[in-house]
């Protein structure tokens, strides 16, 4: 189990966020809210790309910073899927967030949630959706992020939302009119960059994990072997009182980082398939 534990002051609480973050969960998908200049408002529409946002959702106008700007945050920064909403107005003719984020609440695969405003009140509406989510099984955070806030104003805001459910970004960001943008479309682009939208592919998932397995041993092993050859057996072959590298000798220092990083590798993957893994099996099968 993957437990994320949060301390406040006057707040504990401990959550499984594995379903959400962790690589070998079901792929989770982004739920946007936000603005659009058409579509049909509160209708979930899954978003493949950036160019299929555009035509379902129409393009924010100059200077206006809505479900396009989103949409092009998250698939820029490697986003797979996004289920998005267009938001709508209520009977006061107020944007209608609240009916935006109770259209994602029942989808099953959504694992972050995030929106174009940077309005307090907007975010203490996702931070229930997010609460009520998890609450129900489907676990959920919140990504959001103010606008021009100072950091005395970031930490109020933290407090008004004060919830393990919501990741807060800032400051703003550079736009490309050489202005800046709310800090809500800094987390589009956090959120997918902490990977806890995305499900890498199966084939690197394992890479990654085989990777993860040699790194460590890779580095006390390159370590030890990197002073028993270059000072006990003087490789690639030196002699004097000082070493090459001291010298300045380059041909021999790219000599020497290929036969140390060889060597460390070598061994490294000897005594993972030939020590760790057969231990490792048998200690395994002890506890079963």
């Amino acid at each position: 189990m993957n437990s994320t534990i949060h301390e406040r002051p006057g707040v504990y609480s401990s959550y499984d966020a594995s379903s959400v973050v962790s690589a070998s969960a079901a792929a989770k998908t982004i739920g946007a809210a936000a603005v659009a200049t058409k579509g049909t408002a509160n209708k979930v529409e899954l978003i493949t790309s950036y160019e299929e946002g555009k035509s379902v959702f129409g393009e924010d106008a100059s200077g206006v910073y809505g479900m396009s700007t989103l949409l092009k945050f998250l698939f820029a920064n490697g986003a797979g899927a996004v289920k998005a909403v267009a938001v709508g107005k209520d009977e006061s003719e107020e944007k209608d967030y609240a009916s935006a984020f109770a259209a994602l609440s029942d989808e099953e695969d959504v694992g972050v949630m995030v929106c174009d405003s940077a309005a307090q009140s907007v975010h203490l509406l996702l931070k229930t959706a997010a609460e009520d989510a998890s609450a129900a099984r489907r676990e959920r955070i919140a990504v959001i992020g103010g606008s021009e806030e100072t950091v005395a104003q970031m930490v109020n805001r933290a407090k008004a939302v004060n919830s393990e459910r919501v990741v807060l970004v800032g400051p703003d960001i550079a736009s490309d009119d050489g202005g800046t943008m709310s800090a809500v479309f800094a987390a589009a682009a956090v959120l997918v960059g902490f990977g806890l939208g995305l499900t890498p592919p199966r084939p690197v998932r394992r890479a990654l994990a085989w990777l993860s397995a040699l790194t460590y041993s890779f580095y006390l092993w390159h370590q030890q072997l990197t002073l028993f050859l270059k000072y006990d057996l003087h490789l690639p072959v030196w002699s004097g009182d000082t070493p090459p590298n001291q010298l300045g000798d380059t041909a021999w220092m790219q000599q020497a980082h290929a036969l140390y990083w060889t060597a460390a590798i070598a061994v490294t993957l000897a005594a993972y398939y030939g020590v760790e893994k057969p231990i490792a099996k048998r200690l395994h099968g002890k506890k079963g």
